[in-house]
């Protein structure tokens, strides 16, 4: 064997020894972030401006979108509040109409809270005065024909100066729970109304088994038949601070505290019951400071009802962080569950936030995507989130500058879980079949720093850490082949 000959095997010898190191580290490195999914449109209000707020409440039926913007001024009535209602023709939300309160009045803080159920519409406002000094009140708007009218103001039969009625609501049918947060020196209460065909009628008040002031119960609601969950995120059950969900179900004589769910797996300064969402016989419950991946990273919990509200899963993002407030706010919708983090990036100047959408396959909830805004700028991104189908979903931007510092927007995602799948995230030319050496070559053309902004203009960078490098070349090789 000549001398040349040798050299080509050693130098061949050592390619397939680099390649089988560099597959094997790519096997370790494995796929750690879900699909980015970004919006198909950006809802700005019209006549938006600074400290609007836009977007610090939102909620869908899938035909329309309600977005509530506590601070806007109407009339020149400082913080008296509005709300804008889309329909949704062709996947594009289409303004349809502007709510204001009948009894506007300043620092009222109406849209500080809103629900939508077929032609009903629920919008709290928790500074109103109705009764007495922020005692608060909810207002409920029904659609007639293509236009939404006041129906009624609901207040609190014992309702006091500082109750602060209107914190959180939810609407299912003829029910309406209205939370009253700081009802009888901070315990809370929540107030249910039921339409009796002429008005809504109160029909109960729901409290604590054993109501404790700063407990924050009402701090978020769900509705669903015969079922109501009431969040009580300080509740100390569990740790101080831990908190709870209080469920309760439909008597011929009212309605009983059956069930006082705590998370089995959190402890102290969780505020697990911040948030809730229930859909058929699953309750997804937030806890945004549980300190899974570090202080504040959160988590959220599902529950299945059987003869009682069984633990499920505890759900914990693929890249959770240190103070990401994974659990924030949650929707659910069938087998499809919407949860935001706060603080995505926190360890950027931007403090940027996310949607993670999980999907209930075989018993078992699967990371799926994330959805993030295409500007990438925005601060505030998921502080309110609602899924109008197991597909599309609305997010609140509540610190949203682009009218103006905090004036809010709001975010409209369809096609949430992406087809094809995670599976193929490293699909850089994006042809829908498989990883090949296209991927890896348009990896390389793009090696090196990615122009800013970054996202989501940088296809190759797969690790989103705004530079194409060897990572994102690793993502390829351990993501060779058929997209799944």
């Amino acid at each position: 064997m000549g001398k040349s000959n040798s050299i080509r095997i050693c130098a061949i010898c050592i390619c397939l020894a680099a390649c089988l190191q560099l597959t094997t580290l790519a096997s370790a490195y494995g796929n750690k972030e879900p699909c980015l999914v970004f919006e198909e449109s950006k809802i700005l209000a019209a006549d938006g401006v600074e400290d609007d707020y836009f977007g610090f409440s939102v909620d869908s039926d899938g035909s329309s979108l309600v977005v509530g913007a506590y601070g806007y001024d109407c009339n020149g009535i400082a913080q008296s509040g509005a709300v804008f209602v889309y329909r949704v023709a062709n996947r594009i939300p289409v303004f349809e109409q502007k709510l204001l309160a009948s009894s506007a009045g300043a620092n009222h803080l109406f849209g500080y809270s809103v629900a939508i159920d077929g032609d009903v519409i629920v919008v709290g406002a928790f500074r109103n005065g109705e009764v007495a000094q922020n005692s608060g009140a909810a207002y409920v708007f029904r659609r007639n024909g293509t236009t939404w009218i006041e129906e009624q103001t609901l207040t609190a039969s014992d309702g006091a100066m500082n109750d602060e009625l209107g914190t959180a609501i939810a609407v299912n049918g003829d029910t309406i729970v209205v939370c009253s947060l700081r009802h009888g020196s901070g315990q809370g209460a929540a107030y249910v109304y039921r339409h009796t065909g002429a008005e809504w009628a109160e029909q109960g008040k729901l409290q604590a088994d054993n109501p404790t002031a700063d407990d924050r119960f009402g701090s978020s609601a769900a509705v669903v038949g015969t079922t109501i969950a009431i969040g009580a995120d300080l509740d100390d059950s569990n740790g101080l601070d831990a908190g709870a969900v209080y469920v309760y179900n439909e008597q011929d004589d009212g309605w009983d505290l059956i069930q006082k769910l705590i998370a089995t797996a959190g402890g102290s300064g969780d505020i697990f019951g911040h948030a809730i969402a229930i859909s058929g016989d699953r309750m997804l419950v937030g806890a945004y400071r549980d300190q899974v991946n570090g202080v504040d990273s959160g988590t959220a919990y599902t529950f299945l009802k059987t003869e009682q509200w069984d633990f499920e899963a505890k759900l914990i993002p693929s890249d959770g962080a240190v103070g990401a407030n994974f659990g924030f706010d949650v929707d659910l919708f069938d087998d499809v569950a919407a949860i935001t983090a706060l603080r995505t990036d926190n360890d950027s100047d931007f403090n940027r936030g996310s949607v993670y959408i999980y999907h209930l396959v075989e018993s078992v909830w699967t990371e799926r995507s994330q959805l993030i805004a295409s500007d990438w700028i925005v601060w505030g991104f998921g502080k309110s989130v609602a899924l109008g189908s197991s597909d599309s979903c609305v997010v609140g931007a509540v610190y949203d500058d682009q009218l103006g510092p905090s004036s809010g927007s709001a975010y409209v995602f369809n096609d949430v879980e992406p087809v094809p799948a995670c599976a193929c995230l490293a699909d850089v030319d994006g042809d829908g079949s498989a990883v090949d050496v296209f991927d890896l070559l348009q990896v390389l053309a793009s090696w090196g720093q990615c122009p800013e902004p970054c996202r989501p203009y940088c296809a190759a960078d797969i690790d989103h850490s705004c530079a194409v490098d060897v990572l994102d070349l690793l993502e390829v090789l351990a993501s060779w082949g058929q997209c799944s």
